[in-house]
């Protein structure tokens, strides 16, 4: 099995990253709920149990696959030996079913701010309200991936991405839970699928 050491080596969520990464969402969401009280904004974490929940689980996982298949495009990376296909099926359940939960509490703090306050704030102006979110977003997100190479374009490219799903989400559902949940099931599966795929081909 592979170790955790390894897994929270390869993802750079160690040290610095790790600290960053608790801290960041802790201040969003006491930025997102301290405005929203002055400014009267109702955030709703969540509805309902409904079809939206089972999407955005399952549909993170796909999209995570889909955009990962990006990043083979345009670099040149293979499969370590250690994994097998049967090691990879049973790898991506655990590290998966491990790592949601994990991961759900710490983004629901940045959707507070992002999904939460501000899309409330300014969904009367979509486009210039989204491009605002999508940069404040990446601005918050650069201390995580300052010492990974390309990290920032990356990151950009792919909140950009996440962004009108994630808006989707919080507009279909009226809260800011599956969209958390969505972006959670797709940083767990990306999380994983960037550990086998992260020895570069000779």
């Amino acid at each position: 099995m592979v170790p955790l050491s390894f897994a929270l080596k390869i993802t750079e969520i160690e040290g610095r990253i790790i600290w960053l990464s608790s801290i960041i969402p802790l201040v969003l969401a006491a930025i997102g709920i301290w405005r929203s009280r002055v400014e009267k904004i109702k955030i709703l974490f969540f509805t309902k149990v409904d079809r939206y929940f089972a999407w955005a689980l399952f549909g993170g996982a796909v999209v995570s696959a889909l955009l990962f298949l990006v990043r083979l495009w345009f670099k040149n990376i293979e499969i370590m030996n250690f994994v097998g296909v049967k090691d990879a099926i049973f790898y991506f359940f655990i590290y998966y079913i491990l790592f949601v939960p994990l991961i759900f509490i710490p983004f629901l703090g940045g959707e507070i701010c992002w999904r939460g306050y501000l899309w409330q704030k300014w969904k009367n102006y979509p486009l210039k309200g989204g491009i605002a979110i999508w940069l404040l977003w990446c601005l918050s997100s650069m201390p995580l991936v300052t010492n990974i190479p390309q990290g920032i374009p990356y990151m950009a490219f792919y909140n950009l991405m996440l962004m009108p799903i994630l808006h989707f989400f919080r507009y279909k559902s009226g809260a800011i839970g599956p969209g958390t949940l969505f972006y959670a099931s797709y940083f767990s599966a990306f999380m994983y699928l960037y550990m086998i795929f992260s020895a570069s081909a000779p």
